[in-house]
């Protein structure tokens, strides 16, 4: 299990990432050049591949906050992956997004994720999945 820090959420989101994308490098606390602002940018986590010969670089950003990301932390990220010329960008925040920060994100092309640790015993009170309707009793009684 990850522990429960800023850094742990951080790991956690590599770990996550690495499994979902074996083929794929991916570093945790990574320092890319901003080809703008000519600065070394601290990213959170990276994944670099090569995807049909093109050479493609997602960075994250993750907060470990107890309260939603706002439009303003939004807009400072966007302008990070510009700098950094990422294909995409990809945040992360533990207590979620404010409403209207959503379609902000969804223009400047940044994907909003939560993340959650499945070994975790929180995992289940925080997650909410629909439901489809199934009749259990129906099905014994075919056996």
């Amino acid at each position: 299990m990850i522990d429960n820090t800023w850094l742990g959420f951080e790991h956690l989101a590599e770990k996550i990432f690495a499994e979902l994308h074996p083929q794929a490098t991916v570093m945790h606390n990574d320092k890319i050049l901003g080809q703008i602002s000519g600065i070394l940018r601290q990213i959170d986590v990276s994944i670099r591949a090569k995807v049909e010969g093109q050479e493609i670089l997602v960075i994250i950003n993750t907060k470990y906050w107890s309260k939603p990301a706002d439009i303003t932390t939004i807009g400072k990220f966007a302008s990070v992956v510009e700098d950094v010329q990422a294909t995409k960008g990809i945040f992360i925040c533990r207590s979620g997004f404010a409403e209207i920060i959503k379609q902000y994100a969804l223009r400047k092309g940044i994907e909003l994720l939560n993340i959650y640790d499945a070994q975790s015993k929180k995992w289940n009170l925080e997650i909410k999945l629909p439901i489809i309707g199934w009749n259990i009793t129906s099905k014994m009684a075919a056996m």
